[in-house]
Formats: structure tokens, sequence, C-alpha cells
């Protein structure tokens, strides 16, 4: 992947290296591609990354490293590398899903696709349908631990 362009920008790039940010680009783009279909950007469109970004430099410690070896990895097959990159990552791999996750399905753009009101879950709430409540008695009836 070549390291130029406007994205992302050294103000958005918090404490992560250029090196380290373009690896996180990447890596985000192959975990939630676009969808030209529905209309949905990838998880790596300026303003999703952006919250991904700002959410990820509060765990730069244990991301940078991991990062730093994803560009070491082959960048003929991005897919084959984000492969690679979560067999040799582990925990890092995780950590992105789940901060992509959560970047991505806040963003309102996403939210209106998916049919839900862009907005946040409070203060009005959600509807949401009554399950069974019995299926929580075997946690119940646990001792304390």
């Amino acid at each position: 992947m070549a390291t130029s362009g406007p994205w992302p920008p050294a103000d958005v790039a918090g404490d992560f290296t250029l090196e380290e940010s373009w690896a996180l680009v990447a890596l985000v783009a192959c975990i939630i591609p676009a969808s030209p279909r529905r209309g949905l950007p990838s998880a790596a469109d300026p303003a999703i990354l952006r919250v991904i970004l700002d959410a990820a430099s509060k765990q730069a410690a244990e991301l940078s490293s991991a990062l730093r070896g994803f560009a070491g990895l082959a960048r003929d097959d991005p897919h084959q590398a984000c492969a690679a990159f979560r067999q040799r990552f582990p925990e890092a791999a995780r950590t992105l899903q789940m901060l992509t996750a959560q970047g991505y399905y806040g963003d309102p753009r996403v939210m209106r696709a998916l049919g839900m009101e862009a907005r946040p879950p409070f203060p009005r709430g959600f509807e949401l349908e009554q399950g069974d409540w019995t299926l929580l008695d075997p946690v119940r009836a646990r001792p304390a631990f």
C-alpha cells in the first residue's frame, strides 16, 4: 500500500506513526469493506476512520508493534496480509475488530442503512422485545464468585 495521499492526516494519526496509521487504514478496510450495492462506505471512510483512530490511540501501546508488523507482511493480496495479521497478532486483531465495529456501526450513514434512527440510544432509548427471563435462572442459581 502506498503511503501517500490525504489520509490519514497527521493531526488524526494521534499516537501512531504514519506507517502505523496506514497499516490501520488497510486493516480496517479489510475488516469492513465498502458495499457499493448497499451504498455503505468501508470502515476506512474518513469520518469513520477518525473515530476508529481516536479510539485506537487510547490503546496505542498495545497496537503499535502489531501495526508495524503488518507493514512487513506481503502487500500483493490485502486479504492474505490481513489473514496473516490475524494469525500473527491475534490480540491486536481482536482489538482492532472491536474498535472497527464500534466506530462503523455508530456512523449515522450505517445506522440509517440498517433502518435505525441515526441517534444515540439515550435518552429516548430503543424498544426491545421482551425475552424469556427464565433463561437467566441457571446463572442466578449459581453460587457467587
